[in-house]
């Protein structure tokens, strides 16, 4: 998935729901991956958006993932009940997995080894 796609048939939509039920994430599921947005991103880990933005960019910025390879804008239905489509972000799994590496470091107090 790369640039906009415009999804001919309905895509298979996930939710992640925490044990608690208190965090219900909507998730994208492709044939490879599954896709989710920012929000959803900081839903799952509990962290305010602005947190997972920094994360994202520092991920990008040190070149440990590609954009291209795990970002996506997509078209997708507004509602599952409704009809209608918008504009959204998605990350793949693999952002989803560095994010939650460095909020597992940050929030551990470990600092992250560093070889010389």
């Amino acid at each position: 998935m790369s640039g906009i796609d415009v999804l001919e048939k309905s895509p298979d939509f996930l939710f992640y729901s925490s044990e608690d039920g208190k965090i219900r994430v909507r998730v994208i599921a492709d044939s490879d991956t599954v896709w989710v947005t920012e929000k959803g991103i900081a839903e799952i880990f509990r962290v305010e958006g602005e947190v997972i933005s920094e994360y994202i960019n520092q991920i990008f910025e040190s070149q440990e993932l590609k954009k291209s390879n795990v970002f996506s804008k997509q078209k997708v239905q507004k509602d599952l009940y409704k009809s209608g489509t918008e504009s959204v972000e998605l990350y793949n799994l693999d952002m989803v997995i560095s994010v939650g590496y460095r909020i597992t470091f940050q929030h551990s107090g470990i600092r992250s080894l560093e070889f010389t």
